[in-house]
C-alpha cells in the first residue's frame, strides 16, 4: 500500500470521525436543551404545587385559628353570663330582711291562690322571714325548714305544690335573660 492511499484512508476516517462527532455533539446539545426545558417545566410545576399546598395549609390554619378564637369568645361570654346570674342569685338570696320579705311576699301574691293553706317548706337560714311572709299572706299552715330551698318557700297544699322560690324564678327567667345579656355583650 502506498503512502497516499494510507493518508487518504486516514483523511477519510478523520473526516468521517469529525462528521460523527459533530452529529453526536448536535444530538447531545439538542438533548441537553430538551432536558433543561423538561427540568424547568418540572421545577415550575413542583413550585406551583408547593405554593398551592402552602396556600391550602395557611387557609386551614387560619380557619382553625378563627374557630378557636370564636370558641374562646363564646366560652368567655358563657362564663360571664354564668357569673352574672350567680352574683344576682347570691345578692337576692342574701338580701336584707325587709327586702327579702317584700320580694317574696309580692311574688307569692302572684302565684298563690287566696286563702292558701298547707305546709310551708322554707330555707333553714330564713325561717323568721318566711314566718313573716306566711303571716302577711294569711297562709294557714306550719312552716318547716328544709335544705333544698335556698330562698323563698314552697307551699304544699291540697290544691297542689306552689313553688315561690328564687330557684324557680331563675329557672324560668334565665333563658330569656341570657338571650338579652348575650345580645348586649355581642
Amino acid at each position: 500500500m502506498s503512502n497516499s492511499l494510507l493518508e487518504k484512508i486516514k483523511a477519510d476516517a478523520a473526516t468521517e470521525a469529525a462528521a460523527i462527532t459533530a452529529a453526536a455533539e448536535q444530538k447531545l446539545e439538542a438533548h441537553q436543551v430538551e432536558t433543561e426545558a423538561m427540568l424547568t417545566a418540572l421545577t415550575g410545576a413542583a413550585a406551583e404545587k408547593l405554593e398551592k399546598e402552602k396556600s391550602h395549609l395557611e387557609t386551614v390554619a387560619l380557619s382553625k385559628a378563627r374557630q378557636a378564637g370564636s370558641i374562646a369568645i363564646q366560652r368567655a361570654k358563657r362564663e360571664g353570663v354564668d357569673e352574672v346570674f350567680e352574683a344576682v342569685f347570691t345578692e337576692l338570696s342574701e338580701a336584707d330582711e325587709k327586702a327579702y320579705i317584700a320580694y317574696f311576699t309580692n311574688l307569692a301574691k302572684q302565684v298563690l291562690p287566696e286563702e292558701a293553706s298547707g305546709t310551708v317548706l322554707a330555707p333553714k337560714n330564713r325561717l323568721p322571714e318566711t314566718e313573716a311572709i306566711v303571716k302577711a299572706l294569711h297562709i294557714d299552715g306550719k312552716v318547716h325548714t328544709v335544705n333544698t330551698v335556698i330562698a323563698g318557700f314552697i307551699l304544699d297544699s291540697k290544691e297542689g305544690a306552689f313553688d315561690v322560690t328564687l330557684e324557680r324564678v331563675f329557672a324560668e327567667a334565665r333563658p330569656r335573660l341570657e338571650v338579652e345579656l348575650l345580645k348586649r355583650i355581642a
